[in-house]
């Protein structure tokens, strides 16, 4: 399996998404793909990580209670460059998304 060269990434900032590619100053860089044992790990991880949210989704409040921008506050200004872990793209979710959305 070959690499994938990404050239387009989206940024959020503020209320605005723009694009950034080569033409504007973007170099890109390759990301090598999961092989299919890593694929199927994460893949049984994020799994695990839903059915356990909808095992205890009546803990949660219905509605959401933070602030409108609760959320872009916790983003970084610009994608990163290397992929977090799946474990700790899960532990942000669950502490920084799950406690925060409509249920």
């Amino acid at each position: 399996m070959g690499c994938y060269e990404i050239r387009l990434w989206v940024i959020m900032k503020k209320e605005k998404i723009r694009l950034r590619n080569s033409e504007n100053g973007f170099t890109g860089t390759t990301i090598k793909p999961l092989d299919p044992e890593e694929f199927r790990r994460q893949g049984h991880m994020v799994i695990d990580f839903l059915a356990i949210y909808y095992k205890y989704v009546k803990k949660y409040l219905v509605r959401s209670q933070v602030q409108p921008g609760y959320l872009r506050e916790r983003l970084p200004e610009f994608a990163l460059h290397d992929p977090k872990p799946i474990e700790e793209i899960l532990k942000d979710v669950q502490k920084d998304i799950v406690p925060v959305i409509t249920h």
